[in-house]
Formats: structure tokens, sequence, C-alpha cells
């Protein structure tokens, strides 16, 4: 067995477990969405005007619940044999798809993390709201095509039953709430297609209240526990008609922990070749260890049992594209079989990654062209005014930590709307160059954050 020392940082996060937040904008014309910087203070309240016409439709009750998924003091209504596994499928085909084009554009020296979980709940919210070759073609980019729309929300539901009933030693929450413009009537099959499968919470709200980006902010604080800030950074555009937002968050504990005496400043070299003097944490004992040709990785298992951190360390004489480039879903199913309990020793970083981006350019390249183009796509399943709506911003912002006791994280996608005028011997893994890592959900192969890492520091 051969030691596992990284010459430059470089991670890429693959995380399933740990999605934190999607949200989706829809709006006019002109810009909408964004973040402040505000505390967490205020609760989630109704709009002053909750009258019909500032609803959702006349037949769609206004809620202000906060649209948790599943709350966590009921009990699960699924069980792991009710997951469409052509779901899963679909789920892991765009999260390598979705990394692959965000990969090809990042800096080579930075760090990213996504959670493709996220970024897929919001899409599958908006794709209720699209028809004809908008649909189409939303549908293909999430590997969905080859599910009806039924069997897509469904799967959607188990999955996320599933996910924030992963038992006490684990807490996933994942959220979703819609935020009409006050006085629009939307399509009440939408809006109760997405409070049925995704339990959404609809509220609606005077856009051209000071207030009202800060109600939106509020709730994403709530739901991301603090980690995630805020989604709209400016005030709402007169033209912005709906937020659709999905909030996710995750904390757990390793099953052993990492001895904090243990932990020591030593050599990280990062994607540029400097070395940097960081903590690196350290332990030894049984892990699920696999060594392949040009890398090695390890499975380090949260309580419970039933999700896992798994990183990727390339050998030193690789970089890390050249690893990510091999990434596919068939080569990832392969690895996840192959993971034998093995004796070793582990060295690996304490971090902090906060990411941001625009998904635009990276979902048009996979095909959603359409739904960004004001004159031709099709949204007329969520509202039909006889005006034209597109998707007109994509963002998406993660938080993860990950020290001695275990891992933190959270993310947020927002979508903004504009309607016309988001082995056997003992090893030695040393996790101190760039390295691929990813959490993930053993029962439904879900992966909720993925993303790189190729330097250590705030």
């Amino acid at each position: 067995m051969k030691a596992i020392h990284s010459g430059r940082p470089t991670w890429l996060l693959s995380a399933l477990a740990a999605g934190l937040s999607a949200s989706l904008l829809l709006s006019g014309c002109g810009a909408a969405g964004g973040g402040n910087n505000t505390s967490i203070s205020k609760q989630h309240e109704s709009s002053k005007n909750t009258g019909p016409n500032a609803n959702i439709s006349k037949d769609t009750e206004t809620r202000t619940d906060k649209g948790s998924a599943s709350p966590p003091t009921t009990a699960a209504k699924y069980n792991p044999e009710n997951y469409d596994t052509r779901l899963a499928d679909a789920q892991l085909a765009f999260a390598f798809d979705l990394y692959g084009q965000i990969s090809q554009s990042s800096s080579a020296a930075a760090n990213d993390f996504l959670s493709p979980l996220s970024i897929a709940t919001a899409l599958a919210m908006t794709a209720n709201g699209a028809g004809g070759d908008t649909l189409t073609a939303m549908n293909k980019v999430l590997h969905m095509d080859g599910l009806d729309t039924p069997a897509r929300n469904h799967g959607n539901e188990v999955l996320m039953d599933l996910l924030t009933h992963s038992g006490k030693e684990i807490e996933v929450s994942i959220a979703n709430s819609l935020w009409a413009k006050e006085g629009l009537e939307f399509n009440p099959d939408f809006m109760e297609t997405n409070k049925t499968f995704y339990n959404a919470a609809v509220d609606s709200l005077d856009f051209q209240d000071a207030q009202a980006a800060e109600q939106i902010n509020d709730w994403v604080r709530q739901q991301t526990r603090g980690k995630i800030d805020s989604i709209i950074d400016h005030e709402i555009d007169p033209n912005t008609i709906l937020f659709l937002l999905n909030a996710i968050y995750f904390k757990a504990s390793w099953a052993g922990a990492f001895r904090e005496d243990l932990t020591a400043i030593k050599p990280f070299t990062n994607a540029q070749a400097t070395e940097q003097q960081v903590p690196m944490m350290f332990k030894d004992g049984k892990f699920d260890y696999l060594e392949e040709d040009g890398f090695q990785a390890v499975r380090i298992p949260y309580n419970g049992g039933k999700m896992s951190m798994l990183v990727f360390l390339p050998d030193a004489n690789r970089e890390l594209d050249e690893f990510l480039n091999g990434l596919t879903p068939k080569q990832w199913n392969n690895w996840l079989n192959k993971f034998e309990r093995t004796s070793g020793q582990l060295t690996l970083p304490k971090f902090k990654i906060e990411y941001e981006i625009t998904l635009n350019e990276a979902l048009k390249a996979l095909g959603m062209e359409q739904a960004f183009d004001l004159q031709n796509a099709d949204f007329t399943p969520m509202i039909d005014r006889g005006t034209k709506v597109a998707i007109k911003e994509m963002r998406h912002k993660t938080f993860i930590n990950v020290d001695e006791k275990g891992t933190e994280a959270a993310a947020v996608t927002s979508v903004e709307m504009e309607e016309q005028s988001a082995s056997s011997n003992p090893f030695v893994m040393e996790v101190n160059r760039p390295f691929f890592f990813a959490i993930h959900d053993q029962r439904t192969s879900s992966i909720l954050f993925m993303g790189a890492v190729r330097q250590i520091g705030e």
C-alpha cells in the first residue's frame, strides 16, 4: 500500500448528504436576487395583504409555515424500497454533468463546492411550471426524460422524506417556499403540486415594500441555521413575480471523532504548488479504503452509518483536473462497490468553504438554453398572463465546515425568472494536496454536495 500525500491542495467536494438551498426567483425584466448581512431575528411572517388577489390563486391557500420537506417531529412515510432507482440514476448523472461544466470554468487555484441535490430540487419545482419544448429540455438536462411528471415529483418526495429521516444522529433539513408577488394569480395546479410533493410553504408579498427582501432573507437564514445569510442583496425589481426557494442544512458527527490533541500544523501544497502550514487532523484504525491506479480514496462514516464523506486523493504526480475529467456515474458506482475494510492512517486538513456561483452558462451548456430565452421559453403552466416569462439568473451559495467533530454544511440555489414588460496491509493516506470528496447517502446513492479544494484558508 502506498502512502497518500498531496502535493497541492485541490479538493473536489461531491457531497449528496448536505445540500443547503435552492431558491428560485421569478422576476420581470429587471434584476433581482442577492443577500444582506442582517443577523437572524425576525420570524417568517405573512404579507399584510393576504386577500385572494394577493395570493397564488383564489383556490390556493396561503401558508406561513417554514416549508420543511419532512418536519423532524413526524415519522418517515417511506422506506428505501419506495425510492425509484431511475431517479437515483438521474440525480447522479445530473450531478456529474453539472460539476463537469463548473469545474471546466473554475479557477485552477480556487475551491468549489456544490449541492447537486439543492439545484436539482429547485429545477424540479420550476419544471412543474414549464411546458412544451422548455419542459422537454429541462427534463433532459435533469436526466428525467424517462420519468413522467408524477413519477418525478413523487420520487423527489420520497427522497426528501428519506434524507430528513436519517436518524437522530444526523440532522438533515430540507425546506421549500414560494413567495409570490402580491396581486398576481398563478396556475393553482403549479402551486398545489409544489405544496403537495415538496411541502412548499406559499406566501405573497408586496415586493415594493422595503422589508420584502428581508423577510425572504430571514427565511434563508432560519433554514440554514445562519450559515447562508441572504439570497437577495438589493431592492426587488418591479418586474419580479415569484421566488421559489429550497434550503438544505446538514450537520453530523463522525462515527469516530478525530482527537483534537493529535491535530497539528503540517504542510499542505496547494494547486499553485505553494506550501501552506495548516491544521491537519489525524486518525488511525479501520477504514473503508480504496486504492486504484492514480488515486487513493477513503470513506469516513458519520454517526448512524447511513451517510459518509468520501475523499479521493489523486497521486502526487497526477493533476486533480485529470482525475475530475474521468468522473462518470458508471465509474463512481464501480468505485463505491470496491471499498474494503482496511487498517491505516489518515491525515485530513480542517477546512471551511463558502462558495457562490451563477449557474446560467453551465445549464445552458447542458441544453437548457430555451428556459433562459425570453422570446422562446414556455412557462405558461406556471402563469399565463399573455406576457413572456423565462429564467433570468440562477445563483448557488454553499457553506461547509469540517473539523475533528464532524461536518456542517448548507446550500442555497436562487433561480430568478423574468417576465417581459437558481486492503490487507496498513495504508497511509495523507491528504496534503488537491483532492476530491463527497457527502453521500448510502441508501439512496444521492450526492448532496460536490466540489474541489485547491487551497486551505478562509
